[in-house]
């Protein structure tokens, strides 16, 4: 199964954002703030994720891959603020560069799973982007419902800079097994 990531807003300025400039932080936190509505994120943020609903395989089920990139982030991290309504970027951008510092130069492939049937594990899984290594090993957060654990999202580092204005093929399996896979235009997306 392959899917692509296709923009629907207007084209961005310089595609992936490999080194954040102080013009891209800006527009990352101008992205997160008021005027910018919750439509005008919810469509920035459709452009980073594939929902895959694959089959299942070893108990557990592909529910999306999403990217997220150093722009993304700052975004993100930015709309996390918003949401508690402090200055984060008004006055400088001092905070902004410090709280992106652990991702730089980094684009994270996640993939979000689900255990189905009567798994009470997430067996290990692994999220590949064609044949690049990894700069590091995969982060993986637990998804709870009351006491259970009923999936996971597993998020793999990958050097931006390796991935910048490519066509990349995203790659989830568990064991042997293919849980699904999309193809990524990093040509198209901050």
């Amino acid at each position: 199964m392959l899917a692509l990531i296709a923009t629907t807003a207007p084209a961005p300025l310089g595609a992936l954002e490999v080194e954040m400039s102080e013009p891209a932080i800006e527009r990352a936190l101008r992205l997160a703030r008021f005027p910018a509505s919750d439509a005008d994120r919810a469509r920035f943020h459709r452009n980073y994720i594939v929902p895959i609903g694959g089959p299942t395989a070893n108990g557990v089920r592909l529910e999306s891959i999403e990217i997220i990139t150093e722009f993304r982030r700052m975004e993100l991290i930015a709309e996390a603020h918003a949401r508690i309504n402090d200055m984060f970027g008004r006055s400088s951008l001092t905070a902004p560069r410090r709280e992106l510092t652990p991702w730089r130069g980094k684009v994270y492939v996640a993939a979000q799973v689900s255990l189905a049937g009567n798994a009470i594990a997430v067996p290990p899984i692994r999220a590949a982007l064609d044949t690049l290594p990894p700069l590091g090993p995969a982060e993986v957060r637990d998804i709870y419902s009351e006491n259970s654990v009923v999936g996971a999202i597993v998020a793999v580092p990958f050097e931006s800079r390796a991935v910048a204005q490519t066509v990349r093929i995203v790659t989830v399996t568990t064991g042997r097994s293919v849980l699904g896979q999309a193809r990524i235009d990093f040509r198209i997306i901050d």
